[in-house]
C-alpha cells in the first residue's frame, strides 16, 4: 500500500483550512507543510494541484473546513476531509497533567501520528481544552491551540523551542501586534506567570482568536485586549 508507513507508523502530515469562499491563509499552510515533508525526507506537494483538489471536495460539500494529509512510501499520497467547524464564544480550560518534552521534534510538525492528543481531547468532559508544560515547568501550547496571555497590555506567548507548533494563526497574531506597535513577548513562562494575567486566549486556523472564560478554578472576567485583537484581525 502506498501510504503503508503512515497507517504503521504515523509517518504523515496534515494542515486543516478554515474555507470560507476560499481557502484562509493556504499559502501559508502549503509553506509550511512543505518545508515539515522536507525535513521528513519526503516529497513537497504541488500547491497548485492540492488547490484545485481541496477545493472540488469542498464546494460540494457545504463543509466550511478542509484536512488535508499527505503520506509516502513509494508513492506520494494526498487524502482530504471535510468538516464543519462550530465556532464558540468562549473556552473553559484545565491544565494537563502530560508533560510535553521540549526537545521533541513531532511537536513542531503537523504529524498525523497524533493518537495522544486525540485520546487526551477525549477525556476533557466539562473542558474545552488543556494546557501543557514541558519538562522544565514552561507552558507549552494546547492538545491544538497555541495560547497567549495578557498581563498590563502587554501580550505573552511562549518559545517555539518550548516544544510547541508554530501555528500559522499564531505567527499572524504576532505579526499583526508588531504592526500594531503593541508589546509582544516570546519567552518561557510558568504556570505562576498564566494564573496571574488579566487576559488569555488560544489561537489555531479555525478557532482563531478564542478567549479563554475559565482556566480550572479561575474566571477571566476581561477580555478588553483580546476583542480588540479580534477586531483589528477580522
Amino acid at each position: 500500500m502506498a501510504y503503508s508507513l503512515g497507517l504503521k507508523f504515523g509517518y504523515g502530515l496534515f494542515e486543516t483550512i478554515y474555507y470560507n469562499g476560499h481557502l484562509e491563509d493556504f499559502d501559508r499552510h502549503m509553506r509550511r507543510l512543505n518545508e515539515s515533508l522536507i525535513k521528513l525526507n519526503m516529497s513537497p506537494v504541488d500547491c497548485d494541484e492540492v488547490l484545485k483538489n481541496a477545493l472540488l471536495h469542498l464546494e460540494p460539500s457545504g463543509h466550511n473546513a478542509i484536512r488535508i494529509s499527505v503520506y509516502q512510501d513509494k508513492d506520494q499520497v494526498i487524502t482530504y476531509e471535510t468538516r464543519n467547524h462550530i465556532q464558540k464564544e468562549s473556552y473553559d480550560v484545565k491544565f494537563s497533567s502530560i508533560k510535553r518534552h521540549s526537545s521533541q521534534p513531532l511537536f513542531q510538525l503537523k504529524s498525523t501520528c497524533h493518537l495522544s492528543y486525540f485520546l487526551e481531547k477525549q477525556s476533557l468532559k466539562d473542558y474545552d481544552e488543556a494546557l501543557h508544560f514541558n519538562e522544565k515547568g514552561h507552558l507549552t501550547e494546547g492538545i491544538y491551540t497555541n495560547v497567549f496571555f495578557v498581563k498590563s497590555g502587554i501580550f505573552y506567548t511562549p518559545a517555539v523551542d518550548c516544544g510547541i507548533l508554530p501555528g500559522i494563526y499564531r505567527e499572524k497574531v504576532i505579526e499583526t501586534l508588531k504592526k500594531l506597535g503593541i508589546p509582544i513577548k516570546i519567552g518561557y513562562y510558568n504556570r505562576e506567570d498564566i494564573e496571574s494575567a488579566d487576559e488569555v486566549f488560544m489561537t489555531n486556523a479555525l478557532i482563531k482568536i478564542m478567549p479563554v472564560r475559565r482556566l480550572e478554578g479561575q474566571t477571566f472576567k476581561e477580555d478588553l485586549y483580546t476583542k480588540l485583537l479580534i477586531k483589528e484581525m477580522l
